[in-house]
């Protein structure tokens, strides 16, 4: 069929239509010759056609919103495959609703061409999108189409209950939220409803002259660390700064929800540290630089560890702290025993930072420990983590291990010990 097509108009009409032409040189030949061309061209236009129909499509949808928890959604489809026709009828049709996170709120099939798809709408923010996917099941294919509406409107006001410095503390903060939520019905009717879960907020500390940290908040109550926190060093900086004049600064406290909105207040007050609350502050970062310093000189830990905090000052010009220390215990075993003993003088930042250990005296076994990990007097010991509450420390003669009783026992103890081995190497070097 394509070469006679394919065959130029002269040639036709020489091979079918010339002098020559013993079949076709009538009129009726001729007129037999014209229709076996049409029909040919007609079979190639209908191969081309066959099998080349337009896929499945969404010829209409709608999605409507009869209340704050409901979806109804309406579609028809439609596709042609050629020869055969229109097909408008699915073999299934289906629903999927999500939120912004792409979490799936509800998924339903049709009845009757229309899905129905009920909504956690409290559960959702503010207006937040909700993206609506309806498809349809179709004889030479799935044919899909997104739509969007969004949740209902919402407004929340919250009791706010701050407490900064924590513990005296003022790099951490405590907080407590009472959460109230409405939704809007219609144009203008608001309904109250409990959260389930709470609201993405942020909790706002501001010092005078507007320095201000920003810390994201987990749950409705709880206790954070500021430290590493938007805008935490410039807040630091200016609260303590303005500490320095005055003996009580005034601290603006704002909760603010993520889309900018700001839902509730508090005024605090921070007053510069009493004695007792430094006393409290040097102890709590001494622990850690004791254990800190035994890490360093990699000294055994087999025995019972005490350590005392004799003495502790702040200087305010350098915000530092220089704390005095001694600590003592026992290594080796029955047979062996090491004894140290060491008095230390500490000093470190107001945040813990920067913090130096400078030996004043030690036992021989404590100074080869040292001279093993420096050569000098003084071990950096890096930034300090505070390791124990205010409480424990609110007595500065109190000893913070073991009672004077027994550790008089146990110098005595350690001395006999020393002047045995003393003995036995001057026996030895004898």
């Amino acid at each position: 069929t394509g070469a006679v097509v394919s065959i130029k108009g002269e040639d036709v009409r020489k091979r079918f239509f010339g002098p020559s032409s013993e079949y076709f040189g009538s009129s009726h030949g001729k007129r037999s010759a014209l229709a076996l061309i049409h029909a040919v061209l007609l079979l190639i236009v209908l191969s081309a056609t066959v099998g080349c129909g337009e896929g499945p499509v969404v010829e209409t949808s709608s999605l409507s919103h009869p209340s704050p928890d409901s979806l109804v959604v309406v579609a028809s489809f439609a596709s042609s495959d050629g020869l055969f026709g229109r097909d408008e009828v699915p073999d299934s049709m289906y629903a999927t609703a999500m939120d912004t996170r792409s979490r799936v709120l509800s998924r339903e099939l049709a009845r009757n061409g229309v899905v129905s798809l009920r909504i956690p709408d409290t559960q959702l923010g503010d207006g937040e999108q909700i993206s609506v996917e309806v498809c349809g099941r179709l004889r030479n294919g799935t044919v899909c189409e997104q739509l969007a509406t969004r949740a209902s409107s919402k407004r929340y006001t919250a009791g706010l209950d701050v407490d900064y410095p924590l513990g005296g503390n003022q790099d951490r903060v405590g907080y407590e939220i009472e959460w109230q939520a409405e939704r809007l019905l219609g144009d203008s009717t608001w309904q109250a409803f409990d959260l389930e879960d709470t609201p993405d907020a942020w909790l706002a500390l501001s010092a005078p002259g507007e320095s201000t940290v920003r810390v994201p908040l987990p749950s409705e109550r709880g206790e954070l660390d500021l430290v590493g926190a938007e805008g935490h060093s410039d807040f630091w900086f200016t609260l303590r700064q303005a500490l320095k004049s005055s003996d009580a600064v005034t601290v603006r406290a704002e909760l603010w929800l993520d889309g900018g909105d700001v839902v509730a207040r508090d005024t605090l007050v921070v007053r510069a540290m009493s004695e007792r609350e430094r006393y409290a502050v040097a102890a709590s970062y001494a622990g850690s630089a004791v254990y800190r310093i035994l890490d360093r000189i990699d000294a055994p830990r087999d025995g019972r560890i005490s350590w005392r905090l004799e003495s502790a000052r702040f200087d305010a010009l350098q915000s530092r702290y220089e704390a005095r220390v001694s600590l003592r215990w026992h290594g080796g075993n029955i047979f062996s025993r090491d004894y140290y003993d060491a008095d230390l003088t500490i000093t470190y930042a107001e945040d813990g930072g920067s913090a130096v250990a400078t030996l004043n005296s030690a036992s021989d076994d404590f100074r080869e420990k040292w001279e093993g990990r420096t050569s000098g007097r003084t071990l950096s010991l890096g930034t300090l983590d505070r390791t124990q509450s205010f409480e424990e420390y609110d007595d500065p003669d109190r000893p913070t291990r073991d009672s004077d009783a027994r550790q008089d026992r146990d110098r005595r103890d350690d001395d006999r010990r020393r002047k045995r081995r003393e003995r036995r190497r001057r026996d030895n070097s004898g």
